[in-house]
């Protein structure tokens, strides 16, 4: 008994694939990608609105603190995970401290009257200074100029005081 096979090596393998089901993948990956563009935006909006809550419990703590005749009182306020230092500068002197080296970094958010400032610059998505109102800017950075807070897992805090007879609030650390 003899076999006789032959074996024909012409065939290839081919999938065809229809214009509707290429047409349905470059849909799944459009919206894949609109959808993370649309979280990354959200998230990016979510960070302005923590900022600028930031910003008003800043404003309005210092001001109840100015208001009154005396007071201590440690703060502690939420920032967004990119901000990785706050901090307080004074640019009518001259710096001195551990944090000098931000001093001229963070002099291109200067204009004019900020007071705060947000490090690394860029991180705040917009905001990257503020001036804070009612502060005596020249004891709060007698010993550290910039006087910088570090964001520790989205929270920064510091003491606001305002002794019998001053007319105007610091900030000192903890």
């Amino acid at each position: 008994m003899v076999f006789n096979l032959k074996v024909t090596s012409n065939k290839r393998g081919q999938m065809k694939m229809s214009f509707g089901m290429i047409f349905s993948i470059f849909l799944i990956i459009f919206f894949l990608i609109f959808a993370f563009y649309g979280i990354k935006k959200f998230m990016t909006i979510s960070d302005v609105a923590q900022l600028n809550k930031f910003k008003d419990q800043v404003t309005e703590d210092v001001d109840k603190l100015w208001k009154g005749s005396q007071g201590s009182q440690t703060v502690q306020y939420s920032v967004p995970s990119g901000i990785q230092k706050i901090c307080f500068i004074d640019y009518g002197s001259g710096q001195h401290g551990r944090n000098s080296l931000l001093y001229t970094e963070l002099r291109n958010s200067y204009l004019e009257l900020e007071n705060i400032f947000f490090y690394p610059r860029g991180a705040s998505e917009g905001l990257d200074s503020f001036e804070l109102k009612h502060l005596n800017l020249e004891e709060s950075v007698a010993e550290e100029n910039p006087l910088c807070f570090d964001n520790e897992d989205g929270k920064v805090s510091w003491r606001i005081e305002k002794d019998f007879g001053e007319s105007v609030v610091r900030i000192t650390k903890l």
